[in-house]
This record gives C-alpha cells, sequence and structure tokens, in this order.
C-alpha cells in the first residue's frame, strides 16, 4: 500500500498533467502530513477555478466577432484571437510577438502611443484606426481599449479590440457623395438656367436702356437712364458671380489653381482681402469631384473668414505626395474654439466633403493667430 507521501507525490505529478479532480484523504491523525495533504486538496482546487476561468475567457476570446488583441505595455501583442486571422488574413503566429504599430496602415507608429496616451486619461480610447492586413487591404476598424488582469497574472495587459466598420464606411461615403454630387447637379442647373435665361434678359434690357438714352431728348432723361444703366450693370456683375459660385466654368475648363485665383480676386470683396496661394505654379489634376470638393473647401473657409472671423488675409496651400492631400488653409482673422456649435451649415459641409473622401478635418486657433484649417484627403494621387 502506497505511503501517503507517495500519494501526495502521484497527487501533484496529476495536477501537473492538468487532472484536478481527485481528492487526498487525510488520514485523521492530524499530522503535518494531514496539513500538507490538506494544502495539496485546496492547490487543486484553485487549479480546477483557473483552468475552468481560462478556459471559458479562451471560448469567449476566440468566439466574438471582433478582433481582440492583448497587448503589453510596450505595445506588443501577446495573443489575438481567430477573427483577427480571419479578416486580417494573417495566422496567429505572424501577429504574436510583434508591435501593434506593425498593423496600422496610417503613417508612422502613431497608434499604440496614442492607446497608452488616452489610458492614463482614465477613459476608454475609441475612435477610427486602419489596419493593415497581409495582403494589403485596408480595413476601418473601431477600437476600444481598456486595461486587463490575466488570472493568476503580476501584472496588467491592455484589451483591444477592433470593430470592422469598413462596409459601413463605405456606405456611409456613398450616401455623402450621392447628396454632394445631387447638389452640386442642382447648383449646375442653376447656374446654367441664370446665365440663359435671366442673363439674356438683362442683356436685352440693358441694350432697350442705352438705345432709349440714345434717342431721348431730355437731359433729365438721359441721367435716369445711365443710372439705371449703371445699376443694371452692377446686377449683370452680381448675377455672374452667383454663376460662378455655384458652378465655376474655369474649374472644369482650367483646373483648380486657375479656379482658386479666380474666386480670390481681391475685386471680388471690394480689395478689402488679399490671398496667398502657394504653390503658385500649376496644381495637378485630379478627378472632377475631388477638384470640386477642394474648390467649396476653400469657398466655405474664405466666406467663413469674412463672415465670421473679420478676416483680411487668406493664405491657401495645397500639398500632394505618396500620402494623398494636403490642404492648409489660414486667415488672421478672429479665433474660434473648435468643438463648439456653429452657426450655419458651412463646417458642417466642409465635414460632408471631408469625410466622402475618408478625410481628416482638423482646426486649430489661437488669439492673435488667426485660424488654422488642415485637411488631409488620403490617397488621392
Amino acid at each position: 500500500m502506497p505511503s501517503r507521501i507517495d500519494l501526495i507525490a502521484e497527487q501533484i505529478a496529476a495536477y501537473a498533467t492538468g487532472s484536478f479532480d481527485k481528492r487526498l484523504q487525510p488520514s485523521g491523525r492530524e499530522d503535518e502530513i494531514d496539513a500538507i495533504i490538506s494544502g495539496i486538496n485546496m492547490l487543486g482546487e484553485e487549479l480546477k477555478a483557473v483552468t475552468i476561468s481560462r478556459d471559458f475567457f479562451n471560448s469567449i476570446f476566440h468566439s466574438v466577432s471582433d478582433m481582440v488583441f492583448l497587448i503589453d505595455g510596450r505595445g506588443i501583442i501577446h495573443k489575438a484571437n481567430r477573427a483577427v486571422s480571419e479578416q486580417l488574413q494573417l495566422p496567429e503566429e505572424k501577429v504574436t510577438g510583434i508591435s501593434i504599430n506593425q498593423l496600422n496602415a496610417s503613417a508612422g507608429n502613431s497608434l499604440f502611443p496614442l492607446i497608452r496616451k488616452q489610458l492614463k486619461q482614465s477613459y476608454i480610447r475609441e475612435g477610427q484606426e486602419v489596419l493593415l492586413s497581409d495582403g494589403r487591404q485596408q480595413l476601418t476598424v473601431l477600437l476600444n481599449a481598456a486595461y486587463f488582469l490575466p488570472a493568476g497574472a503580476k501584472r496588467k495587459l491592455i484589451l483591444v479590440t477592433a470593430r470592422n466598420i469598413t462596409e459601413k464606411v463605405a456606405a456611409e461615403k456613398a450616401i455623402l457623395r450621392a447628396i454632394i454630387d445631387t447638389q452640386e447637379a442642382e447648383r449646375r442647373r442653376l447656374a446654367q438656367d441664370l446665365h440663359d435665361s435671366l442673363g439674356q434678359q438683362l442683356s436685352a434690357i440693358r441694350f432697350f436702356i442705352a438705345s432709349t438714352e440714345r434717342e431721348t431728348p431730355s437731359g433729365r432723361q438721359k441721367k435716369i437712364l445711365k443710372r439705371s444703366s449703371k445699376a443694371l450693370s452692377a446686377i449683370m456683375t452680381d448675377m455672374r458671380n452667383i454663376c460662378f459660385d455655384l458652378m465655376p466654368k474655369t474649374l472644369e475648363e482650367f483646373g483648380l489653381l486657375k479656379a482658386i485665383r479666380e474666386f480670390c480676386n481681391p475685386s471680388r470683396f471690394h480689395n478689402q482681402m488679399k490671398f496667398r496661394i502657394s504653390p503658385t505654379r500649376q496644381w495637378p489634376r485630379f478627378d472632377r469631384a475631388l477638384e470640386i470638393d477642394l474648390y467649396r473647401l476653400v469657398q466655405e473657409f474664405v466666406s467663413n473668414s469674412i463672415r465670421h472671423g473679420a478676416a483680411t488675409i487668406v493664405h491657401i496651400r495645397l500639398e500632394t505626395g505618396k500620402g494623398g492631400i494636403t490642404l492648409v488653409l489660414q486667415n488672421n482673422g478672429e479665433e474660434f474654439t473648435p468643438g463648439q456649435p456653429q452657426k450655419g451649415m458651412g463646417l458642417q459641409n466642409m465635414n460632408f466633403r471631408v469625410r466622402s473622401h475618408r478625410g481628416t478635418i482638423r482646426f486649430t486657433s489661437f488669439a492673435g493667430e488667426g485660424v488654422t484649417c488642415r485637411i488631409h484627403l488620403p490617397n488621392q494621387i
């Protein structure tokens, strides 16, 4: 018959193989060996509870449809669920042990530092990021991050979930694009109608006034007709400006730079505005929808700079590269607080146009330094 010491050794060996169901019976002597047996039984209970908890966690971990990562304080991935392999087309062994920054398709290694920074601010990080799969497929995901302490672990890990919203973003983009394109089509129709119908009628009226002025013998009547002709010419100039604002033909025929220069003619703003446009040479041509959106963004910023910011100088700068297009708009007007509700639809329309290209728009404003609007539209070159 095996001794109690032999039974203890067998029990420990069983624990080492993952078998935690068997328990040793104390002899009733209440000696030191019985005390050890009681401790071994308690250890078995704890090991069984931990195993059940771990198995339960693994079951949930791999059953969710969202991608889930466990990363350490350096951003290294310790564990990834099946959804990561399925959606990013990366086997688990290629994900485990690498930095989460390596899955970030946006510029630089900004993903983990942002997660860590916002976790320190005591709230869950939530935002849109882009992950890069093995097949170079970009997925737009909604990230959530929270601290996590696995059972038996001495240090916390970070649990990062990434919900694939690529299809949702694509659908939103398509809807925004349809709305914007419908607006532009209506602008074009209205501009054409004004030019072809009202413009011709005003030209005919001006011709009749000029003919009557030449034929009338009355000096008083001539003065009235001359003033009428001058007022009518001002109306026609305003109508041409309205038609240009609705749909500049220059944009379609000669491109973005020439259209912006025409719009930023100081005479249109009673010589109260100065414009600096760079680069000064010809800008690259983009597809029609993108050029219209860039033009509208400049148009809206200039209008807001005058209407709300009392600006006198506007700087327009276009930067292009492999990462996409960056449009930087600056004025010397009054500061405003980005994020606070603003009257009118101007900023909302700017956001719509930027979002339709999956871009970003950021306003900064400081006292005495005016307002800067930085717009980035990725993958447009």
